[in-house]
């Protein structure tokens, strides 16, 4: 397998640390991902609704931005179908499963 990185490899990496209240629930929109552009890589490990969902598929499944890694969802467990079939992201559902002290 060939590892090198293109010179003209250039991407924007936006990771999502965001807590959801009322001024952040779907603050990731269309204006936003736009910004991005074909460059444009979103890591969300914040909450799943700080992001529009659907404006996020649509951006990954017409290639509108390069890609995403998801471990958060609008509506876990129930990912969009449509994020299964691309082969440029990652989905991991949420593992944490509570805190036992």
């Amino acid at each position: 397998m060939d590892f090198s990185l293109d010179a003209n490899l250039s991407i924007v990496l936006q990771i999502l640390v965001i807590r959801l209240i009322d001024q952040t629930h779907r603050k990731i929109d269309n204006e936003v991902l736009s910004g991005w552009g074909k460059v444009g890589v979103i890591v969300n490990i914040g909450r799943g609704a700080n992001i529009d969902e659907q404006e996020l598929v649509r951006c990954l499944v017409h290639e509108e931005i390069k890609g995403d890694d998801l471990d958060v969802f609008g509506k876990e467990p129930n990912e969009p179908k449509e994020l299964l079939e691309l082969e440029y992201l990652v989905l991991l559902r949420d593992l944490d499963m509570g805190n036992f002290q």
